[in-house]
């Protein structure tokens, strides 16, 4: 069931776009954050637009760090 939503998550993320983002991934913690100190409790989704530039979602889940992206992706496009 987790990854179902997970796969909606991501593809409402996608949809959300435009096409040039790139979506690029979902970690638990802030990616630049060293692994081993990395928070269990957060989670990051992230993208990168034409010129390198990059935003991110979080969330306390990876399906909830994917909806956050999914917010500031679709306030790019208003």
């Amino acid at each position: 069931m987790a990854g179902k939503g997970l796969t909606e998550a991501w593809r409402g993320a996608m949809a959300s776009k435009s096409s040039d983002w790139t979506l690029r991934g979902v970690v638990n913690g802030p990616r630049e954050v060293d692994p081993a100190v990395r928070s269990p409790d957060e989670w990051c989704a992230w993208a990168r637009g034409p010129n390198k530039e990059r935003i991110e979602g979080r969330g306390s889940s990876p399906e909830d760090a994917l909806l956050a992206l999914t917010v500031e992706l679709r306030e790019l496009e208003a």
